[in-house]
């Protein structure tokens, strides 16, 4: 049982049907469907956030975005999904664009005086940023964009909200408690969030509402 980060798992991949052992994992989340398919004795336990890729590069192709760079998280989900997304980057932006140079990585421990850094190089480099990051990561990134003026439509945000928990960490939301004195609702309404979650009827319901109150949005 295991290895489990997607590296590990990819140097032995390709030997597996000649050792003849079956291999489970609860991660490797890197590794995409059609090569499991192709590693008959892999058994991954969990999911892969192919649906999050997929969903991101339907937004990016239908605006034609290729000016983009991946803030990404230390935690094993948003390292995954950022190294997975990196072939995505490479075969948006073409051969001659490093994909390593728009993958910006969140140091362990950051403060707001990191997320200016971060966001600093994003201005030097990108108009599309795509936060792979717990969801109040996600936010502190948020709201120091908008201390930086980087919210007022120059720029675009895609948050993948990898992960749903009650409370801020798994809550993007601008009414969270925990904000007092800072207005998020600005922040908050400059980025697009995708998820793998599937919610429930009640929360789905007031979602419908919202969409056609405030945006007058079909339903």
């Amino acid at each position: 049982m295991g290895p489990a980060c997607t590296a590990s798992v990819e140097q032995i991949r390709g030997l597996l049907s000649s050792w003849n052992i079956p291999v489970l994992t609860t991660e490797a989340g890197g590794i995409t469907g059609n090569q499991k398919a192709a590693s008959k004795l892999l058994t991954r336990l969990g999911f892969n956030q192919e649906a999050v890729g997929l969903f991101l590069v339907k937004v990016l192709e239908y605006f034609s975005w290729t000016n983009i760079v991946i803030i990404f998280d230390s935690d094993a989900a948003s390292t995954a999904f950022a190294n997975s997304f990196e072939i995505v980057l490479r075969d948006l932006t073409g051969s001659s664009v490093d994909p390593g140079s728009r993958m910006l990585p969140i140091s362990s421990g950051a403060t707001a005086t990191d997320y200016r850094g971060l966001l600093s190089r994003v201005r030097l480099t990108a108009r599309v940023v795509v936060i792979a990051a717990l969801s109040d990561i996600a936010r502190d990134i948020m709201v120091t964009a908008g201390d930086m003026g980087m919210t007022s439509g120059d720029y675009v945000y895609i948050t993948t909200d990898l992960f749903y928990t009650n409370g801020r960490t798994g809550s993007i939301t601008f009414k969270a408690t925990t904000d007092v004195g800072i207005n998020i609702r600005p922040q908050n309404e400059a980025s697009l969030q995708g998820n793998l979650s599937k919610e429930a009827a009640d929360t789905n319901a007031v979602k419908k509402s919202l969409k056609q109150s405030w945006y007058g949005l079909p339903v």
